[in-house]
């Protein structure tokens, strides 16, 4: 079994809610930016923590098929 690092998400600190949107995520993205705007920017600061392991769960998802 591989393990991956997960903590800040840089990419996510400095573009924010336009991360998912270069991923091609049309609707995650949408999301963030409504989040973002009714929570004061708070989303996008939790985002910095929680990106880089959603990603990482979606690749292995992706790999290995749900639920493995």
């Amino acid at each position: 079994m591989k393990t991956g690092v997960y903590g800040i998400s840089w990419t996510e600190l400095f573009f924010g809610p336009l991360v998912p949107l270069f991923r091609g995520e049309i609707g995650i993205g949408v999301l963030h930016w409504i989040l973002t705007v009714l929570t004061a920017g708070l989303w996008w600061i939790a985002m910095v923590f929680m990106d880089n392991k959603q990603c990482m769960t979606q690749n292995i998802d992706i790999r290995l098929g749900p639920g493995r």
